[in-house]
């Protein structure tokens, strides 16, 4: 039998967990029940867009004759193609917005204010799924204080309306070192074609409050993350990484919670357990050095790989991550330093530093206080040390490894210490594993009243926060 209480259950959600507003603006309780539904609450739009409307069906159709030439080695006839067009027809002319509403009328009021305050910035958080609202004077000011660290950004003054020169010569360079290498007969036309670069434009940066740490004056930190698509870079990103893949795992590192929780099962639970995070992973990578672990890893083994000869490689691996042409509140910047999130690399070029580099870190690890069990997930650390007093010993000569890497540690607290989502408990007979969740973890999942079908969805995070990338783009 349905159980209807399910329904009420998944659309009350806590605002006091969901809402996290950091914001001079008092919510309304409208406003507070509006965003307690989460920001992937789709609302109806007011007209179905008849291309988008009639795409999955026909994808429908094709798949019924695939299938159906699969098992009866014939095609469906032309009855089945006329009902499904017929049937297609009647939703999209039977299509009421009024009848799909699935805000109240206090509701839709509170979201039409909330549009027109310009003066706030709602986000999805960092982690948690949690909305977060702050003054668009906090986030702005926040953001450039990020970069406005010389080490890690260079602020390019290009003159109004001069941007889309600048994009044209990024495309210029990347083009010319992709023909060179076309003409020397290491790239077919073919590939050459599909990373050429054109019709681009500027990453956009914005920025992820994390709520799971502590504020500064009553104003979160930021994630960087930029939007890298249909950047001059992407394309050939996306192609690099794909090169780089297989050097992004060692014995050190852990696939996912499912692969570490079987694993840690395994161990000996009289051991200390403790956790290490790896300070700004991302920015701090050092891009330079970086370049030349993974150009070493790529070609340990033979001197061409995919037609690209080293120093091929290190030269569009050089473009593919020091051409980042920034966008942010109007202003232009180029990252020098770092990998940023949002790019087809970032992942892969923080998992070969990390892999490359703590092989060596615990070779050389002093046998005093070195882990007996160590695993990784990206910039995340699980550990089992002799005992209590090997961490802060440990966190330390970590630390003292690598001038842009930095370490903190959290350590057990009865018997008990949590990594990624798991719980790990120690008990008689070993270490037992549950599901955990952060104190910020919001529960939020797509409304039960959401309207479903993905194509016509006009969210809440698709036009609150619309604002912000608005900002972000100038």
């Amino acid at each position: 039998m349905l159980n209807l209480g399910l329904r009420t259950a998944v659309e009350t959600n806590d605002p006091e967990k969901v809402i996290f507003n950091f914001s001079s603006r008092i919510l309304t309780s409208a406003e507070k029940s509006l965003l307690s539904k989460g920001l992937n609450l789709a609302i109806p739009p007011k007209q179905l867009n008849y291309g988008d409307f009639l795409q999955p069906f026909e994808s429908l159709y094709k798949e019924l004759l695939r299938t159906q030439s699969e098992i009866e080695h014939k095609n469906i006839s032309d009855p089945i193609s006329a009902t499904m067009r017929d049937a297609a027809f009647e939703c999209l002319n039977s299509y009421d917005p009024k009848l799909e509403q699935n805000l109240s009328k206090n509701e839709y009021q509170a979201l039409q204010s909330l549009l027109k305050d310009e003066n706030i910035v709602i986000q999805k958080s960092d982690k948690g799924n949690s909305v977060v609202i702050l003054n668009k004077s906090d986030y702005v000011t926040r953001m450039e204080a990020l970069l406005a660290d010389t080490s890690k950004f260079k602020q390019l003054h290009i003159k109004k309306g001069c941007d889309y020169n600048h994009i044209a010569n990024q495309e210029i360079r990347i083009s010319k070192a992709l023909r060179d290498i076309k003409n020397k007969g290491a790239m077919s036309d073919a590939l050459y074609q599909d990373l050429n670069p054109t019709g681009t434009q500027p990453s956009v940066m914005y920025g992820l409050a994390k709520i799971h740490k502590p504020t500064v004056n009553n104003v979160p930190k930021f994630r960087p993350i930029l939007s890298a698509v249909n950047t001059p870079t992407y394309k050939l990103s996306k192609y690099l990484n794909q090169l780089l893949k297989p050097f992004t795992t060692n014995q050190y590192t852990t696939m996912d919670s499912f692969s570490f929780a079987t694993d840690i099962n395994l161990q000996n639970s009289s051991l200390y357990m403790s956790s290490l995070d790896v300070d700004s992973l991302f920015t701090n990578i050092p891009l330079h050095e970086t370049i030349k672990i993974c150009s070493d890893l790529l070609f340990r083994d033979q001197p061409i790989v995919d037609g690209l000869m080293k120093e091929d490689f290190e030269e569009l691996l050089t473009l593919a991550t020091t051409e980042s042409f920034i966008l942010f509140n109007a202003r232009y910047y180029q990252q020098i330093d770092g990998v940023a999130m949002g790019s087809p690399l970032g992942p892969t070029l923080a998992n070969i530093f990390l892999c490359h580099k703590e092989e060596q870190w615990l070779n050389n690890c002093p046998l005093t206080f070195k882990p007996v069990y160590y695993k990784r997930y990206v910039d995340d650390i699980f550990v089992l040390l002799p005992h209590s007093g090997c961490l802060e010993d440990f966190c330390r000569y970590m630390s003292s490894q690598h001038q842009n890497i930095n370490f903190t540690s959290e350590e057990e607290a009865d018997d008990s210490l949590p990594f990624l989502d798991v719980f790990i408990s120690r008990h008689q007979s070993g270490f037992i594993t549950s599901i955990y969740r952060k104190p910020t973890f919001s529960g939020v999942y797509t409304n039960f009243d959401s309207y479903i079908p993905s194509i016509y969805k006009a969210s809440l995070v698709s036009t609150l926060v619309h604002r912000e990338f608005t900002i972000c783009s100038g």
